[in-house]
């Protein structure tokens, strides 16, 4: 017979733990909204939900993919430094090679940041709507999570008013740029405008740039040199890896990224990233062509959404595949009206401040769009 007490259990005259009482109260408490999971077991007529590539890998990754690997799959590592080697060449000097921070796609790497930085005693802010998975890491490590509530229908981000949100408790600030879910690429001038202010005051920055490869290197964070920055890169986006979880950071603090390699779990990229990483990265005119081919298809789904009445888009870059939906009826669920016509998205409600008649859309791979458009058309005939 067991009975068991607030910590401790007892059985046959030994005394040991309860394990379901050692998991953190705001872990076991939290009801957590993954986005990612919306509409799981469902297989689409269109695909517009994860922010994978439209267009797939770039030609060299493919080629290396179907003829195969020089790395022994029994091996745990191989040479990282012809990943960093490649990182630092594409950037063309603005980023050396102790700068890089390595781990398995961006979301590897903001885990481990929430893991080393989360605290009980200082706050994290962001904004709302956004990424909603690193907020809530920072959460699971009992940090407060503020957050500047965007206004719809534009959602237009001000760094004024996230910067007017900053106080002494303040100890970190999470940007992504461009902006999940809206798409909208946030000016370097404004993000340095940022990184300065919280320089000041001995703040980190963390600034997302999953979705960074959409838009041109010279706005990226990585130019900046501030110590309390941390740039966050992925492979799964425009370089269409998504399956491979690579990614890596660049910081310029040397203490800061001493501290993440003790939390940043080993081996972090697998052998064959290695081989096709650096192949990627060596296709120059990949993310130029992969820019113009994406303004394109999205002029043309923005176009079909704009000309039905009761939508609107926020403020968005035509270069981004994402954008925020939103019907202006908040009673009308149009992630499951979408999924009913055969189009798949992301719901609005895993995006705080957000309600159900809005939905993040990726745009249609160009093979697609004629029937996202049939579908869009059998949409507003049920709205």
């Amino acid at each position: 017979m067991r009975t068991f007490s607030l910590h401790l259990a007892q059985q046959e005259g030994r005394i040991f733990v309860n394990w379901k009482k050692t998991v953190r109260p705001v872990i076991r408490d939290t009801e957590a909204l993954h986005y990612v999971h919306s509409g799981e077991g469902v297989i689409p007529r269109v695909d517009c939900s994860l922010g994978s590539c439209p267009f797939g890998s770039p030609q060299r990754v493919l080629d290396k993919w179907r003829t195969g690997f020089a790395s022994d799959p029994c091996g745990y590592m191989g040479d990282y430094f012809l990943v960093e080697e490649a990182i630092v060449d594409f950037w063309g000097g603005a980023v050396k090679k102790e700068d890089i921070l390595l781990g398995a796609g961006s979301i590897g790497i903001l885990y481990n940041l929430a893991t080393l930085f989360g605290d009980s005693r200082f706050h994290v802010l962001g904004l709302a709507p956004q990424f909603p998975d690193v907020p809530l890491y920072f959460s699971y490590m009992e940090s407060p999570v503020d957050k500047v509530t965007l206004s719809g229908p534009s959602y237009r981000f001000r760094v004024e008013e996230l910067i007017s949100r900053i106080t002494d408790t303040t100890a970190m600030v999470y940007l992504d740029n461009p902006h999940n879910p809206t798409g909208q690429a946030i000016q370097l001038s404004d993000v340095e405008i940022l990184a300065d202010h919280c320089l000041d005051r001995g703040i980190m920055l963390i600034v997302d740039e999953a979705y960074g490869g959409f838009m041109e290197e010279e706005e990226s964070s990585i130019n900046l040199k501030h110590p309390n920055l941390v740039s966050v890169r992925s492979f799964s986006k425009s370089w269409g890896m998504a399956s491979l979880r690579a990614g890596y950071a660049v910081a310029r603090d040397p203490e800061l990224r001493g501290l993440y390699n003790k939390v940043c779990p080993p081996f972090p990229l697998s052998p064959d990233l290695l081989e096709l990483i650096p192949l990627a990265m060596e296709e120059k005119e990949y993310l130029p062509g992969l820019r113009t081919r994406v303004a394109y298809l999205k002029k043309r789904t923005m176009d079909t959404i704009l000309s039905s009445p009761g939508f609107s888009l926020a403020e968005t870059a035509l270069q981004v595949p994402i954008m925020l939906v939103t019907y202006e009826d908040p009673k009308v669920d149009l992630f499951q009206l979408l999924l009913q016509v055969g189009i798949k998205s992301e719901p609005g409600e895993g995006f705080e401040s957000l309600g159900r008649n809005s939905i993040r859309l990726r745009i249609p791979s160009p093979d697609k769009l004629e029937e996202f458009n049939t579908c869009w058309k059998e949409l507003l005939k049920r709205i």
